[in-house]
């Protein structure tokens, strides 16, 4: 994975650099961070594809 750090804006994109196994897994992620008391806090969230089958209910 290559990820790229914008310190100004809090945000980082990560894209991978091998071949997806899964040919439906996400290439490239976008996210936001923040730093505060010694920790690293990170956010990315993924939209599930419309091709992928529905999840089944319990």
């Amino acid at each position: 994975m290559f990820v790229t750090v914008d310190p100004c804006d809090a945000t980082f994109h990560g894209r991978l650099l091998e071949p997806r196994v899964e040919k439906t897994a996400p290439a490239r992620f976008d996210g936001r961070f923040v730093v505060g008391a010694g920790l690293v806090l990170t956010a990315v969230a993924v939209v599930r594809s419309r091709t992928l089958p529905a999840v089944p209910e319990r």
